[in-house]
This record gives structure tokens, C-alpha cells and sequence, in this order.
């Protein structure tokens, strides 16, 4: 799918954009609030993103993977698309607002600095008045205390309640001055549902993120991992995906921690379900 911009001007806050002929895109404004119903062949159900106006000037970003609503050079909201989007930049639209459409081409790439922000005091911290904090993955690295968490946006509701979770990334050395990095494990597939709790582990000069995947389409979940060289920009490796021993529901693999015994091995715990004794349990790789 080209990636592209759906741009409205609004007046008085207030207007109603409809596609022709099929179900694709509706959006209303009324109050100075916005509703976008956005479908995709994936389910029968739309996508919604919402949020209150402060000027008239409003942005869909739609791309495969993400869909974003802009005003004013603020982020609203965020869905995560599965299967593809009906709405297309050449659809017709039934509309008493002004729109225009523009490509963008990708993503553009920008390496954030080390520290995008700081605060005081995480007690009842979250990073966004819409967004929320969930499982905590702390660690320990260098006299910093790092906690890796998962960014919720709508309740775990978020892609028709897959969660659509991120991997988010704060740290500090004396738990009162706080710094805010660039986000660890973003979903960057429309295949990916959900990045899911996980650990961190350090060897030699390379961070390691451990994870498991939750698929849109419900097949079993891949354990992953992400790299850094400093501890603060990650990648994903791509080289590197594998699904657990096929005695075990692959669906409900989850939470994989990794730990360095004494003598040197690295193990593995993660948590699923043994599909013939039906119980839940660790298993160990």
C-alpha cells in the first residue's frame, strides 16, 4: 500500500466525510470533537481513532503497518491496520469539508538522541495523557536503573483488542531524575499484533531485548529480539525468529526471560500451555 496523507480543513470544527458506495472511511466532527471509522479487509469491524480539535487543520497518516490522526503537528491517536486498508487515495468522498491527499514515501529515519526528554518523580508518571503504562521489564546496567515497558494505548484494545503493544524505554540513577529514550521494540509489520512482555540481557559491549510476537492472524507467536551497541537504539534482528516445540500452544508463548548460570549457558524461561496435559507452565530452552 503507497503510504499517504488525508489532509481536512475543517469549519467551525464541525463537517462529515464519507467514502461512495462502500465501506471504507467516516469521519465526523461535532463539538470540536473527531471520530475516524477506518476499515480494513482484516475484520468486518473499523478501527477508531478519536480525540478533541484544537484548530481546524487535521491529518490521517495512513501507512500498512500504523494509521495516525495529527492536529496541529499533535498526535490524537493511533491504530495499527492488519490485512489491508479498503480506503484508497482514489476513492471518492462525500464530504462538506475541504481535503487534499499527499504520498509520503516510507518512513523517515531519524536517529533520536540518547535522551529524548526528562522528569521528576515516575509515581502516577505516563508518558502521554491517552497513553498508559504496562508490565514493567526492569533492569540494572552501569549504576542506571532502566525500566522497559509496554506502551498501551486504549486499554489493550487497541487492533480490534490485540493490544498493539510497544516496547518503551525510561531510566535514572537516583529514582527521582528520570530520562525518557527512544522507543526499544516499535511494531514496524501489520503482521505483528502485539509486542509482548519480555526481558533484557547484556553481553560484552551488546544489549539484547527478548520477546515474543503476537500475530494478527492467531498463529503461533515467534520469541524475537532486538539489538543495541549503546543501550538506547535498538533494532530488530531480522536473522534471528523461532517458534517453541510444537508439545507446547505456540499461540500462548509468552514473557521469555533470559538468564546466564554459572557456567556460562544461557537459559530461557518462557511461559505457555502443554497442549496434551492442558496446564499452563514454564517451559525451558
Amino acid at each position: 500500500m503507497d503510504n499517504f496523507i488525508l489532509k481536512l480543513q475543517l469549519e467551525n470544527l464541525e463537517g462529515n466525510v464519507k467514502t461512495d458506495g462502500r465501506k471504507a472511511l467516516d469521519i465526523t466532527t461535532d463539538n470540536g470533537n473527531i471520530q475516524c471509522e477506518i476499515y480494513c479487509d482484516f475484520k468486518d469491524t473499523p478501527l477508531v481513532l478519536k480525540g478533541e480539535l484544537k484548530s481546524d487543520n487535521v491529518e490521517l497518516v495512513f501507512r500498512s503497518h500504523r494509521i495516525e490522526l495529527w492536529n496541529d503537528d499533535i498526535l490524537l491517536d493511533e491504530e495499527w491496520p492488519a490485512g489491508n486498508i479498503v480506503f484508497t487515495p482514489k476513492d471518492e468522498l462525500k464530504t462538506d469539508i475541504s481535503t487534499s491527499v499527499s504520498y509520503c514515501f516510507g518512513e523517515v529515519h531519524k536517529e533520536e538522541p540518547s535522551v529524548i526528554y526528562t522528569f521528576e518523580d515516575a509515581e502516577g508518571w505516563k508518558p502521554d495523557a491517552n497513553v498508559f503504562v504496562g508490565d514493567c521489564m526492569p533492569y540494572t546496567d552501569e549504576g542506571r536503573y532502566h525500566v522497559l515497558y509496554l506502551k498501551d494505548r486504549h486499554h489493550h484494545q487497541s487492533k480490534w483488542g490485540l493490544g498493539a503493544h510497544q516496547w518503551e524505554h525510561i531510566s535514572t540513577p537516583d529514582f527521582v531524575t528520570w530520562s525518557v529514550h527512544p522507543m526499544a521494540v516499535p511494531i514496524t509489520d501489520s503482521a505483528e499484533g502485539s509486542i509482548c512482555t519480555g526481558s533484557h540481557i547484556r553481553k560484552g559491549n551488546v544489549h539484547y531485548l527478548y520477546y515474543t510476537v503476537r500475530t494478527s492472524d492467531g498463529s503461533p507467536a515467534s520469541i524475537c529480539r532486538s539489538l543495541s551497541g549503546d543501550g538506547y537504539h535498538f533494532e530488530k534482528d531480522r536473522s534471528f525468529s523461532f517458534k517453541i516445540s510444537p508439545k507446547y500452544d505456540g499461540v500462548t508463548a509468552r514473557d521469555p526471560k533470559i538468564i546466564m548460570a554459572d557456567d556460562g549457558m544461557y537459559h530461557m524461561l518462557l511461559t505457555t500451555r502443554l497442549i496434551e496435559e492442558n496446564k499452563g507452565c514454564l517451559a525451558h530452552l
